[in-house]
């Protein structure tokens, strides 16, 4: 075999016309149940924070009738086709008078039906770039090649999820793929249309998100590369830039008209990157390429498996079509697609140092085509040391296992996504259970990993994580409001009667056990023992003071009613600079303040103390405020009978 026929995987024959389009049903038909079953759970502002910014230039123009964007975070596209929808379901609700018609809640906000219709229209957009995806691998090949990449896309985790939320990235993906196969049509057909049709589609990528912008190199690559290039097709190539910018305009007039729109909220971002970029350790652009690697070698992305294959697809791809430029269509099609593989990446670089998930989205396309293609060539080269009854029994058993590994990863991941876990189910009961007032102290073996709750971060709840609730002592136990572990601990021959213990001690109402259950819960079995203390008189105000020896640390000022030897708890917002602190009771160690994961939030509690001597605040980081206000909270232990 040549490597030019391995380019164009002449040995690869193409499934019959009528196959192709029954898998690729089965395909679409699975990839969109996927999707709208992702889009059903919590339809409220709470599950994906983002939605809120593209849903308040909808309401603007649903509720007031103005176009004025109310912010410039995304460009016109990445919301019209959602408002239109919305409106839509609005003059149903007027005609009707059907509640599950109404999108708009009565002051402000939306309803669940708005959110549901907005990520259904997003899940959409997702599968339509799987059956473009599809047409582009059959022009780079066969429909095997675009059956093959479709899949590899279908499946990625971070696609699944971005054709759920509604976010301008499944826009941008569906605009972007659909600009690269009028290109090819461009290139392969050069017509004044087949160019205006590439420019409007490059147009809707920059009115989808304004780094749609590269959608534009690789029509103007491959007019360049192209052997029927001509005075006509470069004048056909300007007539297309000029009508992308034109569409670009026609969903974004206020470009021209208050370009501070866009100014403001572009320039807000970029500082919010940057300092996440300085954060996680992005100095440079060179600095992104491992982490940009890895992001899309991550399960989250294509796996390690398909990833490595797309690069090294990549790598080979871009040495054969050099070689072959002058011999193969094929070989100027890849350069097309290398082309807005290298431009994107090397803008986003340049850009922003921040190396966020969802950026890198518009790159998954092509690598499940040079993933698809690598896959394909590999068996291609094996195929001709097989005799052909083994290589069809062979491709068959490989084709069917690729499909139902990563299918099946998929359709877990979705499952994951749409059914809450058992930790998060204890997290919500424990949200609940212990609302008020804030300061209440939980304990915990498991680990929650907490997601961004916004129940959670409203209870203001004092989690901390502990290496086993048997190594504490009994009356430090019985200062908490609950304690949380597995319920393997239990069946523990050494350490189970202490656990059971503990919820014997208790009535059954405040015993909770959570199983994993099919479509109600996932994960682990976790015991849950709520006991609260009672809150002792009302909050009381003092302050940390920093001392002149040592500028990280600070002696708390307590109100005089704190005295007695009772059990409080000190809150405060969390300090400048500082990501832990050491609290000192006495000059001895009462507990580690932290102000990363779990108790990342705006308030910080201390563990309960007795207020018996000095009480002191050590920073790693030496604050900027030379005081820190906090509330003092007194609680009465509850007698218990063991």
């Amino acid at each position: 075999m040549t490597s030019q026929a391995l380019l164009e995987l002449d040995s690869i024959a193409p499934l019959s016309r009528r196959t192709a389009r029954f898998l690729l049903g089965i395909l679409l038909l699975w990839a969109f149940g996927l999707r709208a079953w992702n889009a059903t759970p919590d339809l409220t502002s709470t599950r994906f924070w983002d939605e809120r910014y593209g849903l308040q230039n909808i309401e603007l123009l649903l509720r007031d009738g103005q176009w004025r964007p109310a912010h410039g975070l995304h460009p016109g596209l990445s919301y019209l086709p959602h408002a239109l929808v919305l409106k839509g379901s609005d003059l149903l609700y007027e005609l009707t008078g059907k509640e599950s018609f109404a999108v708009l809640q009565s002051k402000s906000g939306f309803t669940p039906t708005a959110y549901l219709l907005c990520r259904l229209v997003q899940a959409v957009f997702g599968t339509l770039s799987l059956l473009i995806v599809y047409a582009i691998g059959t022009r780079l090949g066969n429909n095997r090649l675009g059956l093959l990449a479709a899949f590899l896309l279908a499946v990625v985790p971070w696609h699944i999820r971005q054709s759920v939320i509604y976010k301008a990235d499944m826009v941008l993906v569906l605009a972007v793929v659909l600009a690269f196969y009028l290109s090819l049509r461009a290139i392969e057909r050069p017509t004044l249309a087949t160019y205006a049709a590439t420019g409007v589609a490059i147009g809707l990528a920059m009115a989808s998100k304004f780094n749609g912008g590269p959608a534009a190199i690789p029509v103007t690559l491959g007019t360049l590369l192209s052997s029927q290039r001509s005075k006509k097709t470069f004048l056909w190539l300007v007539a297309a830039g000029a009508i992308s910018v034109a569409v670009f305009l026609l969903f974004n007039p206020y470009v021209l008209i208050e370009p501070d729109i866009y100014r403001r909220s572009m320039s807000r971002t970029v500082r919010v990157y940057a300092r996440k970029g300085r954060a996680k350790g992005v100095d440079t652009p060179f600095d992104l390429v491992p982490r940009t690697l890895d992001t899309l070698t991550s399960p989250s992305f294509h796996g390690l498996l398909i990833g490595i294959a797309a690069f090294i697809g990549l790598g080979v791809l871009t040495y054969l079509s050099i070689r072959y430029i002058k011999r193969s269509r094929i070989a100027v099609y890849w350069l097309m697609a290398l082309s807005f593989v290298l431009s994107y990446s090397v803008l986003y670089a340049v850009s922003t140092p921040n190396p966020s998930a969802h950026n890198w989205l518009p790159l998954t396309p092509f690598l499940a085509l040079t993933g698809a293609w690598s896959l394909l060539a590999l068996w291609s080269i094996l195929g001709d040391y097989l005799p052909a009854r083994q290589r069809s029994l062979l491709g068959s058993t490989a084709a069917l296992g690729l499909f139902v590994l990563l299918g099946w990863s998929a359709n877990v991941y979705v499952y994951k996504s749409t059914v809450p876990s058992t930790g998060n189910t204890a997290l919500k009961l424990l949200t609940k259970s212990l609302k008020q007032p804030a300061g209440r102290q939980v304990l915990s073996e498991f680990d929650f990993r907490i997601p961004r709750m916004q129940e959670y971060r409203r209870a203001r709840l004092a989690l901390q994580q502990v290496e086993a609730l048997h190594l504490l002592s009994q009356r430090e136990l019985d200062r908490v409001d609950s304690e949380v572990f597995p319920g393997v601990s239990l069946d523990d021959p050494e350490q189970g009667p202490f656990y059971r213990g503990r919820m014997d001690r208790l009535p059954e109402t405040k015993v909770h056990v959570i199983r994993p259950r099919l479509f109600k819960a996932w994960g682990p079995e976790i015991v849950v023992l709520v006991h609260p203390l009672r809150p002792s008189g009302e909050p009381q105000r003092g302050e940390w003071v920093r001392t002149a020896e040592d500028r990280r640390l600070y002696v708390a000022r307590l109100p005089s009613q704190a005295t007695p030897a009772r059990p409080v708890s000190l809150q405060f917002r969390r300090p400048s600079r500082s990501r832990e602190a050491e609290l000192l009771v006495g000059g001895e160690t009462s507990s580690v303040v932290s102000f990363r994961g779990p108790d990342h939030k705006p308030h910080q509690i201390t563990r309960r103390f007795d207020v018996t001597a000095e009480v002191v605040l050590r920073f790693d980081v030496a604050p900027k405020a030379d005081r820190i206000a906090f509330v003092l909270r007194r609680w009465q232990e509850v007698p218990r009978a063991y």
